[in-house]
Order: structure tokens, then C-alpha cells, then sequence
């Protein structure tokens, strides 16, 4: 429903104070870089693209020395990494790194945003964007994580979904979405598309979707009669739910297959 691959971050907040050792974006940008690169998730992408364009823009300005450690890509979160950091004449500093949703940062006891920026949050959200967050902390210390930057990811809505939904519901069928988004994010989208609250899943892990699925397969339509026989012979019988996993390349041609066959119901799930 969206165009997946081509997300772009169009919201950046930088907390210097935070954490003075990343004092500009180019360091934070390198951060992003080498911790980052490794992921094939389209927002991981998306930072990366963008952290090169940071680094381009700022030639010159000075580069730091990063070394990745270790690295874990931590699947529906995000990254947690361990790098060396160093600039200048300073000795290097071991950091641990977060990157990822705000689940991630809830589970590493990440320090408490702001008034200001959860409200800088919510709005990103209430637009339709990923959120995605950067915390960092000293290895050697106890302390607490403490966030760095704050993104906003967008990813347009393809020109094609709502014509396509709006005559998958001419033909009955129902249409669901299950998201690894976060819930006001999952239904702005949703809201665009014209898909019912009820009918949105928000901030699905991977290993959650089976379950989902099993639970949409398990719902049953039951017909009373066959319209060409007479009531009193025809029989009752339920229909299993059929769900239609669509995502990626295979939306555009999904509308020729669907108009090849019309089952009793069809769930729709994608993101």
C-alpha cells in the first residue's frame, strides 16, 4: 500500500546536550552509518541515505574514527550496537548504541522524553511518519541511555492503493492492516485509505504476524442455503476465511489475480 522502498527522513532533532561527545550531526551522521548499513529494513535505508547525504553536505568538517564492535539487528525494534569513538587527539570510548522504535528504548530503560518531544513525536506520527530514535551511553558506566536524535520517516502512499481498495470493497471483500508501526502512525495511515480502527493491528512483531493470520483464518462465514435449491434441501455449510498476503511488488498485479476468483471473504494484510 505504500511505497516501501523509498521511504526518506524528512524530520531530524539533534539533543547536543544529551550527549556532548556527538556534538554535530556529521558524527551523529557516521553513527548512523556504520551501525545502520548492515540492516536491509527500508527505515534503516532510509537513515543511511540520509546520513550520506549529511556527510556530503558537510565535507571537510571534520571526521571522527568509528569502530563497530559488536552489532545486533533486534527484529520489529531496530539496532544495538557497540562502537569505538574517537576525533581529534582524544583517546577512543567504548558506547553502546540504540537505534530503533520506541519499544526498543522502553525495553533498555532509555531516559524519559520530554513534554516537548513526545508532542514533537506525536506530531510526526499523526502525519503518517515511522519514528525512529538514537541513544547512546558509556560501556563502561551504569548509566542510562540517553537520546540522541529523534527521526521522522515518511513513506508516500502509492497513487494506485485507494482506487484499488475502493473496488476490492465494491466486490465485498474486507480490508485489514497489520503494521509493525506504532498505533497513531498505523491508523493515520489507515485513516488515508479509508480502513476502519477496528480492522489495524499496530506494533506487530515478525514473529507475531502467523498468529494473526491464524486468527483472521479461523474466522468462518456461514451461508444458509444455496439460492438455486429449494430451502428445504438446501444444506448449511461454513466457509473458511481466506487471507491474502500482499506486499512489495506483487500489490500492482494482486487486482488480476483477485478478479479471477470471489471467495465468500478476503482479508487484506500488508505493511
Amino acid at each position: 500500500m505504500t511505497n516501501g522502498g523509498e521511504l526518506q527522513v524528512t524530520d531530524l532533532s539533534i539533543d547536543n546536550q544529551a550527549w556532548p561527545l556527538v556534538h554535530n550531526e556529521v558524527y551523529l551522521a557516521q553513527i548512523i552509518l556504520v551501525v545502520e548499513s548492515s540492516s536491509t529494513h527500508p527505515l534503516a535505508t532510509a537513515l543511511v541515505r540520509s546520513s550520506k547525504t549529511i556527510q556530503t553536505r558537510n565535507q571537510g568538517e571534520g571526521e571522527a574514527i568509528i569502530t563497530v564492535l559488536t552489532s545486533e539487528e533486534i527484529a520489529g525494534m531496530g539496532m544495538q550496537a557497540k562502537i569505538r569513538f574517537s576525533y581529534a587527539h582524544m583517546e577512543p570510548i567504548d558506547m553502546d548504541v540504540l537505534i530503533g522504535n520506541e519499544r526498543l528504548m522502553g525495553l533498555h530503560n532509555c531516559v524519559t522524553l520530554s513534554v516537548e518531544q513526545e508532542n514533537e513525536l506525536n506530531l510526526w506520527k499523526s502525519q503518517a511518519k515511522s519514528v525512529v530514535l538514537a541513544a547512546m551511553r558509556r560501556t563502561e558506566s551504569n548509566d542510562p541511555y540517553r537520546g540522541i536524535a529523534r527521526y521522522g520517516i515518511a513513506d508516500a502512499i502509492r497513487p494506485e492503493s485507494k482506487s484499488v481498495l475502493d473496488r476490492l470493497r465494491q466486490q465485498g471483500f474486507q480490508i485489514h492492516l497489520l503494521s509493525g508501526d506504532n498505533s497513531v502512525t498505523a491508523n493515520a495511515i489507515a485513516a488515508q485509505l479509508k480502513i476502519g480502527k477496528a480492522n489495524v493491528k499496530a506494533e506487530v512483531l515478525p514473529e507475531q504476524k502467523g498468529y494473526h493470520i491464524q486468527q483472521l483464518q479461523q474466522q468462518t462465514v456461514r451461508k444458509t442455503r444455496i439460492p438455486w435449491l429449494p430451502a428445504w434441501c438446501s444444506p448449511r455449510y461454513d466457509t473458511r476465511a481466506i487471507v491474502m498476503f500482499v506486499g512489495g511488488e506483487t500489490w500492482i498485479s494482486c487486482l488480476d489475480i483477485l478478479q479471477s476468483f470471489n471467495p465468500s471473504r478476503l482479508y487484506r494484510w500488508a505493511k
